[in-house]
C-alpha cells in the first residue's frame, strides 16, 4: 500500500524515512514494519521491469500502433515523453499507455529526438508496428520526420492495376532511358570507326575516399552525426495547428503591415 501511494501520488522516496510517517504507520498498524527507502526503490524497480515485460507481451499481439511524442523543459532539465495507442484485437476497444519518459541532454535538435524515439521503439520491439507518430508543429519535430520519417506513398490506378506514384515515375524514367540508349547506340556506331585511345587509371587511397566531405556530407568525426534513423510516418497535431491559426496567424493577419493580397 505504501509503495502504491508513493507511485500514484508522486511522493518523494524519502517519505518513508520521516519520523511522523513512521509514527502514523505504526499507530494504525502496530504489527507492521515500515520499509526502508532502499527497499522501496528496489521494489519499484522490480515492479517496473514486470510492467515492461507485460507491455512487450501486449505489443507482440498487436499489428498496428500509433504514438505521440512531446518534449519539454522543467527545472533546467529536458525530457521526451511518448504515449502509445492501439485497438484491442479481442474487445476492439481503444487502449493507451505511457510508453516512456526519457531525459534529453543538450538542445532539442532533430537528430537527438530521432535517436531517442528510435531507441524507445527498439526497446519495445515495435519499430515495424508504429504507423504514425503525432507531434506538435515544432520545427525540430518537423525536420526530424522530414529526414528520418517514412514518406506517405500514394497509390494510383493505371492500366487496371494499382501502382504507387514512385513506380509510375520509375516507369517513365525507364522509358526515357531506353530511348536515350537507342540514340546513343547510333552515335557509338559512328564513334567506333575511330581508333580507340589508351585509357590510364590511377590508384586512389581509401583514406582519400573517407576524407572526402562530399561523400560523407556534413558528418564529423562523431559517428552519431552520420547515423540514419528509421522513424514512422509523421502526423501533426490538429489541435496545435488550430491553436496556431487562432493565435499567431490571426494576430499576424490583423497587423496593419500585412496587405490584403498576402492574406488571400
Amino acid at each position: 500500500m505504501i509503495q502504491n501511494l508513493i507511485i500514484n501520488a508522486s511522493l518523494p522516496f524519502n517519505l518513508v524515512e520521516q519520523i511522523d510517517f513512521k509514527n502514523l504507520i505504526t499507530t494504525g498498524y502496530p504489527n507492521r514494519h515500515v520499509l526502508s527507502r532502499k527497499t522501496l526503490m528496489k521494489n519499484i524497480e522490480a515492479q517496473h521491469q514486470v510492467l515492461l515485460q507485460d507491455m512487450k507481451s501486449i505489443f507482440s499481439k498487436v499489428n498496428y500502433l500509433t504514438t505521440t511524442a512531446d518534449c519539454w523543459t522543467i527545472f533546467k532539465r529536458s525530457y521526451l515523453g511518448m504515449t502509445c495507442h492501439w485497438i484491442n484485437p479481442v474487445s476492439l476497444e481503444r487502449e493507451s499507455c505511457l510508453l516512456a519518459i526519457r531525459r534529453l541532454k543538450g538542445s532539442h535538435t532533430y537528430d537527438l529526438l530521432a535517436r531517442t524515439m528510435e531507441s524507445i521503439y527498439t526497446e519495445f520491439n515495435i519499430n515495424d508496428k508504429v504507423i504514425y507518430t503525432t507531434t506538435d508543429n515544432g520545427s525540430n519535430f518537423v525536420k526530424c520526420f522530414e529526414i528520418y520519417g517514412q514518406s506517405s506513398v500514394v497509390e494510383i490506378v493505371q492500366d487496371g492495376s494499382k501502382k504507387t506514384d514512385v513506380e509510375i515515375l520509375q516507369t517513365l524514367e525507364d522509358s526515357i532511358e531506353e530511348e536515350y540508349d537507342e540514340n546513343k547506340e547510333d552515335t557509338d556506331d559512328d564513334a567506333n570507326t575511330e581508333k580507340d585511345e589508351d585509357v590510364s587509371f590511377s590508384r586512389i587511397s581509401i583514406t582519400q575516399v573517407l576524407d572526402n566531405r562530399e561523400l560523407i556530407g556534413e558528418c564529423t568525426s562523431n559517428w552519431d552525426d552520420c547515423m540514419v534513423y528509421n522513424l514512422p510516418k509523421h502526423h501533426r497535431c490538429a489541435s496545435h495547428t488550430l491553436n496556431l491559426i487562432a493565435t499567431a496567424d490571426i494576430e499576424k493577419a490583423l497587423s496593419p503591415n500585412v496587405s490584403k493580397d498576402h492574406l488571400c
